[in-house]
């Protein structure tokens, strides 16, 4: 939730660039169930604290632009916010407007929104961003594309993006972004309500920027043992411009996985058994976790070492993390981190990961993906492709 904006501002004033001012921008869905949530993180936005500028869109029926600009804040309109059109054309609209604005400014930028995962089966594609009824989102790369059209970057200046979308930790997402975004915060699964406590997300991750958090971020975030979820749920705070290193691992671990697929075929079968029976959950599992498994001793020596070496590139990405609210069953082992696609039983559709993922196509990731619903799919009855 857009909670999190105040933790990176924090965070930011920690950073080398943070001599320059700094401008807040945010683009928050308010239709349908999300429109009391974007209301009240738009005043949150606009109530935050310093001389920074902010600069909030909040879409739906009363669609309007709010800016706070040396101390007084101003609304308008905007009738691009208020109609039926998708996101990604009134996203690119505000941006053109806000980028001017900001220019010369480190930058925060939030999308509050709904987020789904990649998929297969009939409803193959990509992981989206801002998705609602008839309204597609925009993929990770489109939106990559719009920030950097409108925002570009500047040298010496700092961009932070807060995808509040659920399932925004995907692969595909911090490989967009590894060019826009110096940070990122993102969830690997669903955001439960009422999202982070204020002001203690703040200092939690102000005191994780400046190397002096003597507790853990779970403990800083849920202050006095406070449980404000009913179920546990992970975030990440990374950082995508690390991401061309674990691209080149995961490019490297594709090619060798190819050589011997028997050798591994078990272990993936038993990773892809272990994910959770949600349909959506069943669509992702964690990069370093997939790379362990298919990386076993029994694939041999150099299958072992590049799989070992791609876990080490997604877990150097990874910040710091938490896993927040009361603890379950479905808390996985070990650090909560950046998801891939790995279709579950779902029959077709698994091929077109080539077409809408930048990531697959450039590490041969949709080539192992490919084996993985034909070759296991022969082991398994209904995993692999159907007719």
């Amino acid at each position: 939730m857009s909670y999190a904006l105040l933790s990176l501002m924090a965070l930011a004033a920690c950073h080398p660039a943070c001599a320059r001012a700094w401008a807040l921008v945010g683009y928050l869905d308010g239709r349908g169930d999300l429109s009391a949530d974007a209301a009240e993180h738009a005043a949150g936005m606009l109530r935050l604290p310093g001389p920074g500028q902010a600069h909030v869109a909040v879409s739906g029926p009363r669609g309007l632009v709010w800016s706070r600009e040396n101390g007084r804040v101003t609304r308008r309109p905007n009738a691009a916010l208020q109609s039926s059109r998708p996101s990604e054309q009134a996203l690119s609209e505000f941006l053109e407007w806000v980028g001017p604005r900001t220019q010369g400014c480190n930058r925060v930028i939030c999308l509050l929104g709904h987020g789904v995962p990649a998929a297969a089966g009939r409803g193959a594609g990509p992981p989206r961003l801002l998705h609602g009824d008839g309204d597609p989102g925009l993929t990770p790369d489109q939106l990559a594309e719009c920030l950097g059209r409108h925002l570009g970057s500047e040298q010496d200046a700092t961009t932070v993006v807060v995808l509040e979308t659920c399932f925004g930790a995907s692969a595909d997402a911090l490989y967009a972004l590894r060019k826009v975004a110096d940070f990122m915060l993102v969830a690997p699964g669903e955001i439960p309500s009422p999202g982070l406590s204020w002001p203690e997300t703040a200092e939690a991750v102000m005191a994780l920027a400046s190397g002096q958090r003597t507790t853990t971020l779970s403990d800083s975030l849920t202050p006095g043992g406070e449980q404000r979820w009913s179920r546990p749920w992970p975030v990440v705070w990374a950082s995508p411009r690390s991401f061309e290193t674990v691209a080149d691992a995961l490019e490297r671990f594709c090619s060798e996985a190819a050589r011997s697929p028997e050798a591994y075929a078990a272990s993936l079968l038993r990773l892809r058994a272990s994910t959770s029976a949600t349909p959506e959950r069943r669509e992702m599992v964690e990069l370093a976790r997939l790379a362990r498994a298919v990386g076993n001793q029994q694939a041999g020596t150099l299958l072992f070492d590049r799989g070992e070496a791609l876990a080490a590139a997604v877990e150097q990405t990874v910040i710091s993390y938490a896993v927040l609210g009361p603890a379950g069953p479905d808390v996985s082992a070990g650090r909560p981190g950046i998801t891939v696609y790995l279709p579950g039983a779902l029959g077709c559709g698994y091929a077109d990961v080539g077409s809408w993922s930048s990531l697959a196509r450039r590490t041969g990731y949709d080539r192992f993906v490919e084996f993985y619903v034909q070759y296991c799919g022969r082991l398994v009855p209904g995993l692999g492709p159907t007719a």
